[in-house]
């Protein structure tokens, strides 16, 4: 089993945004006599609030999703923080859920696929609908 992947955020001011890397795939590094300074309202909680950690958050928008999992995945999910705002409930008739409060469906569009057919997405809707539009592009191409 392969080590977990890190990832560390900079300004890239080619673009004049902050993005998020991953440390392995940085080729080379080195250090400068140049000093940058935080700007006072820095605050990686809120720009990460509401993702699962690559996207910049919304903070001006919250989206509600509801995700019910087996019980035989408790353990993974809920000793895990995923997302800055989640909500895990106790098992209860073979299933648990998983609330979170995203700014974009992107992100957590993706990680709810990986779960495939274990999962059954509560809402949003339109989560639903990217889901399944996402699911018959994969089919068209086998």
């Amino acid at each position: 089993m392969s080590a977990p992947s890190a990832d560390v955020s900079g300004f890239v001011e080619s673009h004049g945004v902050i993005r998020t890397f991953l440390v392995e795939s940085v080729l080379e590094a080195q250090s400068t006599q140049e000093f940058f300074t935080y700007p006072t309202n820095y605050s990686p909680e809120l720009l990460f609030g509401k993702s699962y950690g690559i996207f910049i958050s919304d903070p001006t928008v919250t989206i509600k999703v509801v995700i019910e999992f087996p019980a035989h995945l408790y353990e993974y999910i809920a000793n895990r923080t995923w997302i800055a705002d989640q909500r895990v409930t106790r098992p209860r008739l073979g299933r648990f859920r998983l609330t979170v409060r995203v700014s974009d469906l992107f992100e957590i569009m993706h990680w709810v696929m990986q779960f495939g057919s274990e999962v059954k997405l509560i809402s949003p809707q339109k989560l639903k609908k990217l889901i399944s539009e996402e699911a018959v592009k994969i089919l068209e191409q086998t």
